[in-house]
């Protein structure tokens, strides 16, 4: 095969589930294994793969089964100028990456996946929450956050978990990782009116005023007649203006 053929063959090759491929890079062989491909419109893939540490021999067939792990999931869009190595069928803990990626990113598609009973991923979740609530309320904080934790963890679309969390996180003062749990939540759901303020409150105690004015205007703008941010936008903007005078 000339050198012509060899780069042609290359790069049509396109990796199907359960191939082992790898690819040169600084003289190491990155080595990786299809988990699934997913189609894309224009004739596209995105390639889920097993990521094994690179290696500095070139991989044979028969070295499969030393090569270690180095990422459970990772997703590529391009190949690049990858070698087939091999097809070896997928064990169950392989998936253990993908099925995170799928849970935090497409939960219908992670349900449909692990065949898990909506219903009962919801009860379960439900029962977490209410005993985050029950935990806050006798003041037990870092339980409560626990609780909240596992809410989330097991139906991440359950913002109003991410919130109860994140109001802990300011009960104990912690404005910062509270803004980051806000954040979250307003990645579930971007029109969350408790989440936009509460950022917006956070940031107040942070003496972050010109940030928690931004927030305080998003709050009205989703519900012009919310009293309670019409005062905090009254009260950051005497500060803002406190701070001008001062200098």
């Amino acid at each position: 095969m000339t050198s012509q053929q060899d780069k042609s063959r290359k790069e049509s090759f396109i990796p199907k589930e359960e191939d082992i491929f790898f690819v040169v890079i600084d003289n190491e062989y990155h080595v990786y294994k299809v988990l699934k491909v997913e189609p894309l419109p224009g004739g596209q893939h995105v390639f889920h793969l097993l990521v094994y540490k690179p290696v500095a021999v070139k991989p044979e067939p028969r070295d499969i089964g030393a090569l270690e792990v180095f990422a459970w999931h990772v997703p590529l869009a391009s190949i690049g100028d990858a070698t087939f190595l091999a097809n070896v069928p997928l064990q169950p803990e392989e998936f253990q990456g993908y099925i995170e990626y799928l849970r935090l990113t497409d939960f219908n598609k992670y349900l449909e996946f692990t065949g898990k009973d909506p219903d009962q991923v919801v009860h379960e979740a439900r029962e977490y929450y209410e005993n985050g609530i029950r935990a806050t309320d006798e003041n037990n904080f870092e339980d409560a956050m626990e609780w909240y934790s596992k809410a989330i963890e097991t139906f991440p679309l359950f913002y109003e978990a991410i919130d109860n969390k994140a109001f802990v996180l300011m009960d104990l003062g912690r404005w910062q990782e509270a803004i980051a749990v806000f954040e979250q939540s307003l990645g579930v759901n971007e029109n969350n009116l408790a989440a936009i303020f509460s950022i917006g409150e956070c940031q107040f105690k942070l003496e972050q005023f010109d940030k928690a004015l931004v927030q305080f205007q998003a709050a009205l703008e989703i519900d012009p007649y919310d009293q309670l941010s019409r005062e905090w936008l009254e009260k950051t903007r005497a500060c803002l203006h406190k701070n001008l005078t001062r200098t």
